[in-house]
């Protein structure tokens, strides 16, 4: 038998889901004690001990510490809101582009002869 601990967090989490899901929340929390890994839960991807269930559309994100048979549920959330948001694909070279683009405007302003397009040399010398 696990020791179901909530977090301040979570409390307050739960405090703001409407009535229904908040019983549906419950039984679930309660049924962590008895198996910390019910059917449907999944293990989240970068952790070693985190994770989640649903409930509708809300999710109750905990931590599992087997050798002291503790579950910390430490988040209750909508789907939309429990994760962090992903960042997209090709972010990194659109942000490149961006900088280059400002480099090459201040440059413009400050002196409009060198205006010149800034290869990746003069980029990182700057």
């Amino acid at each position: 038998m696990y020791r179901v601990i909530v977090e301040r967090s979570a409390e307050k989490d739960l405090r703001r889901l409407p009535l229904d899901v908040r019983f549906r929340v419950a039984d679930k929390l309660r049924g962590l004690a008895n198996d910390p890994r019910p059917v449907g839960s999944r293990k989240l991807a970068g952790t070693k001990h985190d994770w989640r269930i649903r409930v509708s559309d809300y999710r109750v994100v905990y931590e599992i510490a087997e050798t002291v048979k503790i579950v910390r549920v430490y988040r209750v959330r909508h789907r939309r809101e429990v994760y962090p948001p992903r960042r997209a694909k090709g972010f990194k070279e659109a942000a490149i582009r961006i900088v280059v683009s400002v480099f090459r405007m201040i440059r413009g302003l400050e002196n409009p002869q060198s205006a010149l397009p800034l290869g990746r040399e003069e980029l990182a010398s700057h």
